[in-house]
């Protein structure tokens, strides 16, 4: 129990601060997502449609664009988040790495997921018939929560510091087995 109580304060005091930093790094891997997603759709793809899987359903031009920025900014994110916003964790890198884009995939389809739910109920809760309002909002909504899912998410898991797990896990196994040192 003391544990749990330990790391939940420590992660309090630094959450400010850290989810700041994750805050830049994400502003930051957006803009270059953005940029890429510009450039490749004007210059790099640029026939309509890539691929036809069905009659009915195309890899198209748009889509390439923004597989291919999404995943450019992701490497930006993983380097601003590796080296700036959880610069304690101790696994390796590839460690860090896979469960990065793990964890960014699996956001990238949450997200999707909850817009569309967001699109299924946002415009008769609010009852507004402007679809452009409508779309700023949903994404809006639909960014900010799965932003913060993806923060905890890389911090839990892409990026854990087992050291001090560990380290915390000892010291509280040595306070329950000498009690007379607590003073």
């Amino acid at each position: 129990m003391a544990i749990r109580k330990r790391i939940r304060n420590k992660i309090q005091q630094t959450l400010e601060k850290r989810f700041m930093r994750y805050l830049v790094a994400a502003g930051i891997a957006t803009v270059v997502d953005i940029a890429v997603y510009t450039l490749a759709y004007a210059f790099i793809f640029t026939e309509e449609v890539y691929f036809q899987i069905t009659p009915e359903v195309f890899i198209t031009r748009q889509l390439m664009a923004i597989l291919f920025s999404y995943h450019c900014g992701l490497l930006v994110n993983f380097g601003i988040s590796k080296y700036f916003v959880f610069k304690e964790s101790d696994l390796r890198t590839g460690t860090q790495f896979l469960r990065f884009l793990l964890v960014a995939e699996i956001v990238f389809v949450a997200n999707f997921l909850m817009t569309r739910f967001l699109w299924s109920i946002i415009p008769y809760l609010l009852e507004i018939d402007n679809e452009k309002v409508l779309a700023l909002i949903i994404r809006t909504i639909s960014a900010g929560t799965i932003g913060v899912l993806s923060f905890i998410l890389h911090k839990i898991f892409s990026f854990e510091v087992q050291r001090a797990v560990a380290e915390l896990e000892e010291t509280e196994a040595e306070e329950n087995e000498n009690p007379a040192q607590k003073s």
